[in-house]
């Protein structure tokens, strides 16, 4: 099915480089709704939201390692969640999480849940580098970096593609692309680049072709990514194999997170300039990436890629190549069963068909994807805090992922999951479902008959039955749930541009933490219901931007998630969305389970297929 649907020309997403992150720094929006501007400026938060009106399916969205912010050196980490031997290897059945974090700043130490785990001691298997991967998804519009299509682009971008920096999605580290090395300065990022690196037509990758890249983002008429970076004003080349990013803010880490997402994405420039524009450009993609684009693509249908002599690192370009071919989503089960595709990512319904068949596999992580009740405050009844509140209690979320995830996601009690930077330890569980309690509330504000509308898009059917959850969940409590099925292209502007109705179950990312702050809790966030300016919670993202450590950015974004729980604004959070990713038993280097619409140049890194199909993990 096609998730961008509705969406059409324009939506964007948000991804990084090798190894998975998002923009985390977005401009101020204005109040007034824009859905191009949002888009535009919405970068991986938006895809979520979008997706929750797609037409059949699940949305999918991308998921978002949380970094660090060292302030000198290569590669600067912080402390990170623990890979599990499962997540190291995988075997029949692997679990690890997926980390959704790129706020801006900084991480923290996180505890790893796991849905379950099966690990083997296994051997190497050797790989068949002629072998090309079929892969069930293909949704893109646009493949020229600064100019976004659709929302669902990254996983063909990221292969064509290599940015100057990147963040591992298991170990939240920043990692080195073609910069080997950075240094933070006061007013510059100086970067080192890779020496000897080629795009795929042979032009040399220097100082001189970064500058040509980057600022095409920035200045180029056609861009319509040039204010993800608001604190770039320039680069500066200081010789052939060294560029100064020049800052017109000091936001070194906000900067280095743009510089693994499309802004980051070195072009070739003798292909731009060949090409004349960004249409014919996008048509015949040239960067420096592991696979190169073969012969004519099919917006929305179908991309080949095919390996190529001169990638720089071919430890993680071990395929021939990967075939994008779009799959339905109710005949993606199938096709795999068929042997017609390699990999796709599923749903919990389809999860345990993929496991009871002896040659698939699946690897199980969670993706930065909360889903929840979306409210607009300035509404009746969410105006009253006591509302918000009994609702919150209202909510079986333990019973909402067994029916909705088939026991794969897991409870979210708040806006962040538990990979981001945001998250909350003390937060956990502040709602715990109490019927009774929640009736209580109700009864002491004086609060009878307890009735609200909400809307959702009659055709996205996760959503439908999410809505129906929430319905029947809700009657317990004697509270009142009138769920309108309604176009589900109207969905959004409804809830957050016209703002005519009070609530929608849909999803919010919960990873990317700068981003979901500034979108959801600002009252010039595209993505306010009500344009509500959150008590606090500006001057608390204004210090998380300044901040000097990695721990004290999160210790504000902690205190803004805090904020959130405690009010219940924007969001009534139920449930973190799993990532299930099956596969082939010749399918090796898989680490982690991710979406189909995955931002992480990580997600093919490594991937292989073996020697005569015989299973990886035999």
């Amino acid at each position: 099915m096609d998730h961008d649907a509705q969406t059409g020309p324009g939506s964007e997403p948000g991804s990084d480089s090798a190894s998975g992150q998002q923009s985390s720094l977005i401009p101020w929006l204005g109040t007034s709704f824009n859905r191009r501007k949002l888009l535009q400026y919405g970068a991986v938060a938006v895809p979520v939201f979008l997706a929750a009106c797609s037409s059949d399916s699940e949305p999918k969205t991308t998921s978002a390692p949380t970094t660090t912010g060292a302030s000198t050196t290569a590669a600067p980490t912080t402390d990170a969640p623990e890979t599990t031997e499962a997540e190291a290897e995988t075997t029949v059945e692997t679990t690890g999480s997926t980390t959704g974090d790129t706020a801006g700043a900084a991480t923290t130490e996180v505890e790893t849940t796991v849905a379950e785990t099966t690990t083997t001691e296994v051997a190497a298997v050797p790989h068949d580098p002629t072998a090309i991967l079929r892969f069930g998804a293909m949704r893109g519009t646009s493949y020229d970096p600064m100019v976004v299509g659709t929302q669902t682009e990254y996983p063909q971008l990221n292969v064509i593609f290599d940015t100057l920096v990147s963040v591992d999605p298991l170990t939240n580290e920043f990692l080195p692309r073609l910069a080997t090395e950075w240094e933070i300065m006061d007013d510059r990022i100086r970067m080192t680049l890779r020496e000897g690196v080629t795009f795929q037509d042979g032009t040399p990758l220097d100082a001189e072709a970064v500058k040509f890249s980057v600022e095409r983002t920035l200045k180029d008429p056609e861009s319509n990514i040039a204010t993800r970076a608001p604190m770039l004003s320039g680069v500066e080349v200081v010789d052939p194999t060294t560029v100064d990013m020049v800052m017109s803010m000091p936001q070194p880490i906000p900067l280095l997170l743009q510089l693994a997402d499309r802004t980051g994405m070195i072009v070739s420039p003798t292909a731009v300039q060949n090409a004349g524009n960004s249409l014919a450009f996008s048509a015949a993609p040239v960067g420096a990436g592991m696979y190169k684009v073969e012969g004519e693509w099919f917006p929305r249908e179908s991309m080949s890629v095919r390996a190529w002599d001169g990638y720089w690192d071919p430890e993680a370009a071990k395929l021939g190549g990967i075939d994008f071919t779009e799959v339905a989503m109710a005949a993606q089960l199938n096709a795999l069963r068929a042997g017609e595709v390699d990999m796709g990512s599923y749903q919990g319904a389809d999860a345990q068909s993929v496991k009871d068949q002896d040659n698939l596999r699946l690897t199980v992580g969670y993706a930065p994807l909360i889903k929840g009740l979306v409210i607009n405050i300035t509404k009746e009844p969410f105006d009253k805090i006591e509302v918000r509140q009994a609702i919150a209690y209202a909510i079986d979320r333990e019973a909402a992922v067994q029916a909705l995830t088939f026991g794969y996601g897991r409870p979210a009690y708040q806006m962040f999951a538990q990979e981001s930077v945001a998250y909350n330890p003390d937060m956990e569980g502040f709602y715990e479902y109490d019927v009774d309690k929640a009736k209580q509330i109700l009864s002491d504000a004086g609060i009878s008959d307890l009735k609200f509308d909400s809307i959702i898009g009659s055709t996205a059917a996760p959503y439908v039955a999410f809505g129906q959850f929430l319905q029947a969940n809700l009657q317990k409590a004697d509270i009142d749930m009138n769920l309108e099925l309604v176009d589900t292209s109207t969905v959004i502007n409804r809830l957050y541009g016209d703002f005519t109705t009070p609530s929608a179950p849909i999803a919010t990312s919960g990873g990317i933490a700068d981003t979901i702050i500034r979108l959801q809790l600002l009252n010039d966030g595209a993505l306010n219901p009500g344009d509500v300016e959150v008590p606090g919670v500006r001057e608390l993202i204004l210090e998380a931007a300044v901040a000097k450590t990695p721990e004290e950015a999160a210790g504000y974004y902690q205190e803004v998630s805090k904020i959130q729980v405690e009010g219940v604004y924007a969001v009534i959070p139920v449930f973190n969305e799993p990532a299930l990713l099956g596969y082939e038993e010749y399918v090796g280097g898989v680490t982690r389970g991710f979406l189909d619409t995955d931002n992480s140049p990580e997600m093919f890194r490594g991937i292989f297929i073996t020697q005569d199909k015989v299973p990886a993990d035999a």
